[in-house]
């Protein structure tokens, strides 16, 4: 009996790859753990180089089970998007794990999974979403322009696939319709012409969709959404669609505090074992396809990393009161990316700054040696100094804060404009309350 979802994940933490828990996955890595992997039964699990790309890196797939549904899944076609990588070398090792179990077993009698972790490995090397061509591969299915474009129509040729999983990674910036929440996981059943006509592949995708959230509905209530199914000749989703394959698209997104997506890692793992196994036997086929269709649209830049609600600005030509929105450039720094009436952008963090007034700030002068410690840098800001100048190489900077020497503006659209990280203090009745030091937001306690 195919396990419930607790000892399926109790099952994944076992096999779950732990040195690809990073920002990055390169082609070193893929190779490394398939040559580590132990293919001792060469009629179930398969290993072979299917082509190569563009700079000539191999393009490997790996094919388990005997059975007559052909189920081909390809991840990291955008180098930079390797999330759903991860998972399916996370996958490998489970199978190898269990695949003497009678559940295990049982399903790969009932079909052949064919997947390729890394379809663009000059991408990922460079860590660009085109490959070296500087071609988008999803962009390449009417033209096939790109070795790795045609490897993959190779597959749908060949492999003629029942269903596939087209894996990719969206921007932490997508929240879901009719709310600020961000998307953990969004989905799309890929139409397959101009008209989004709904031959039975499609219903199909829509119903395994509807399956595999039906299961996963407690861990994903309120952080899924699906895309707009706009039809396009030259995505590969769409192509798979026309060749009559029941197409599944997933996209990892993000949760709070988890760089490197390893909950979106998770939730692979656990959507591709849960579609096997409604595909094995055929459960999917109870599912209607209103799960699919209720689901909420993911809306493109619906969120920031910051939100500053109702920032009281003091200008010569009137007062007013501002949203800012403010987007990480890295750890460290971020600048504004938009202003004004935000109520429809939701934010990883959020400031009610409603009682807050802009101020510019003034410069601290350096003239003697100064260990500048967290706690020295909140006495200035508490003072109202947020910039310096004067000799900064007598600063020993002992905090992460930057060591902030530029100009201030007279209102937050001066950074804006200048596409400059900013810096200002937010004052309530003339005490300093808080900071936003090149983008960084500080609340004072």
């Amino acid at each position: 009996m195919f396990p419930e979802n607790n000892e399926l994940e109790q099952l994944y933490c076992k096999a779950r790859i732990a040195q690809l828990d990073k920002a990055h996955i390169f082609p070193e890595d893929v190779s490394e753990h398939l040559e580590e992997a132990i293919f001792v039964d060469p009629d179930f699990i398969k290993k072979r180089i299917i082509g190569h790309s563009y700079l000539a890196r191999p393009i490997h797939m790996i094919s388990v089970g005997k059975g007559s549904i052909p189920i081909l899944c390809w991840s990291q076609m955008h180098g930079d998007e390797p999330t759903a990588t991860a998972s399916l070398l996370d996958l490998l090792v489970f199978i190898e794990q269990n695949k003497t179990t009678p559940w295990l077993t049982e399903l790969f009698e009932k079909v052949t999974l064919h997947f390729v972790p890394m379809l663009n490995p000059d991408g990922a090397q460079q860590q660009t979403r085109e490959n070296a061509q500087g071609i988008d591969i999803n962009r390449d299915a009417a033209v096939l322009q790109t070795p790795e474009g045609k490897v993959l129509k190779s597959l749908f040729d060949n492999i003629k696939p029942a269903f596939a999983f087209n894996l990719h990674d969206q921007s932490r910036y997508y929240r879901i319709e009719h709310s600020l929440a961000p998307v953990e996981m969004a989905f799309l059943a890929p139409a397959g012409d101009s008209h989004e006509s709904m031959p039975d592949n499609r219903c199909n995708a829509m119903k395994l969709i509807g399956a595999v959230l039906s299961d996963m509905s407690d861990e994903l209530f309120g952080r899924v959404a699906k895309y707009q199914d706009s039809y396009s000749d030259r995505a590969f989703g769409d192509l798979a669609c026309s060749q009559g394959i029941a197409c599944v698209l997933i996209e990892s997104g993000y949760r709070t505090n988890d760089l490197n997506r390893q909950n979106a890692r998770r939730l692979n793992f656990l959507c591709l074992m849960l579609g096997l196994k409604h595909i094995a036997d055929g459960s999917y086929q109870q599912v209607g396809e209103f799960a699919y269709n209720s689901l909420p649209y993911n809306i493109e830049n619906g969120l920031c990393d910051q939100v500053i609600r109702g920032l009281k600005v003091d200008s010569v030509k009137g007062n007013f009161n501002v949203d800012v929105a403010l987007k990480h450039l890295n750890h460290k720094q971020a600048l504004i990316s938009e202003l004004g009436d935000l109520r429809h952008l939701g934010g990883y963090e959020v400031l009610n700054a409603h009682n807050f007034n802009y101020a510019p700030g003034n410069t601290f002068e350096v003239n003697e040696p100064i260990d500048l410690s967290e706690d020295k840098y909140l006495f200035l800001l508490r003072n109202g100094f947020c910039r310096f100048s004067g000799d900064i190489s007598l600063i020993n900077q002992l905090t992460d804060w930057p060591i902030i020497k530029v100009p201030g503006e007279s209102e937050p659209a001066g950074f804006w404009q200048k596409r400059m990280p900013p810096t200002w203090l937010m004052l309530f009745n003339d005490q300093v309350k808080g900071a936003v030091l090149e983008g960084k937001l500080i609340v004072l306690k």
